[in-house]
């Protein structure tokens, strides 16, 4: 009996993992692009003292990042590494739930019929 309850658990937890999980990923990566919108503005914003007028702004996508490039050579991140590590996280507590949830119908076919 106890065997049975704990793998309803663990399926009940897949089932719940996977939307959540999800939800979690987009909601970081929507922080991410909110944090780096107005990234010249921002880098504008913070440029060094030094007086240098040139600023570059590198950005990708996936994993969302925008970095200041200053003239002397100095960068600053605007989206912080945990947003990231968060993002990649969340990724991959997706897969797992999938994964498990994949586990749990396979074997309830072969249990069942």
């Amino acid at each position: 009996m106890r065997a049975v309850l704990r793998s309803g658990i663990a399926r009940l937890l897949c089932y719940v993992g996977i939307p959540a999980s999800i939800v979690f990923a987009l909601l970081m990566y929507a922080a991410s692009l909110v944090g780096s919108y107005d990234a010249g503005k921002d880098c504008a914003a913070r440029q060094s003292d030094s007086g240098a007028r040139n600023v570059d702004v590198t950005r990708s996508s996936f994993p969302p990042n925008a970095t200041c490039v200053f003239a002397d050579g100095a960068t600053e991140n605007l989206v912080p590494t945990s947003f990231a590590v968060l993002l990649w996280g969340s990724i991959g507590g997706s897969v797992v739930c999938v994964a498990g949830a994949v586990f749990f119908e396979r074997r309830s076919e072969r249990l069942h019929g």
